[in-house]
């Protein structure tokens, strides 16, 4: 099976648990809250994670899946060689800005405290950040690699 294809289904997986755990802390709690006037003390911080969560993964799964917004009025104005170089310049931008940012956010998780509600390191919840700088990065060198390749098989585009 292709690697970027697995990372993204376990990107959607992982998303998908954060989401239904969220779901099920909410409503257990609202249930509680109103019904017994006994809310869960850590349910709004614990949400809090998870939708942090997944709003990374979802960044790492749609760099995968290349549905990032992007402005192409001005890239599509060129034919299909230069769009590829672009593209090409634009992916290793990409990946020296997401190799640049996992590291420090690395080196930052050590500075967190614990969380006051969960009273858990809050280095757990946000490693996702640098989790998703690594995630991100591997997709692009996997898209890169890729594009080289197409490049060095494809035919020459005949000049317009």
């Amino acid at each position: 099976m292709d690697p970027d294809r697995l990372l993204r289904k376990a990107e959607i997986a992982v998303g998908t648990l954060c989401l239904a755990a969220m779901f099920a802390i909410i409503c257990t709690n609202v249930v509680l809250r109103y019904l017994l006037n006994e809310p869960i003390f850590w349910a709004e911080e614990a949400s809090n994670y998870l939708f942090v969560w997944i709003g990374f993964l979802s960044c790492a799964h749609a760099t995968g899946e290349g549905t990032h917004i992007r402005v192409t009025v001005i890239v599509n104005l060129f034919g299909e060689r230069v769009r590829r170089a672009i593209g090409l310049v634009m992916d290793a931008i990409a990946l020296a800005m997401f190799v640049s940012f996992a590291g420090p956010a690395w080196r930052a998780l050590d500075s967190l405290h614990i969380s006051i509600a969960l009273q858990i390191p809050e280095r757990y919840p946000y490693a996702v950040v640098p989790l998703t700088m690594a995630l991100c990065a591997i997709h692009v060198l996997i898209r890169l690699a890729r594009d080289l390749r197409g490049l060095a098989l494809s035919p020459r585009e005949e000049p317009q």
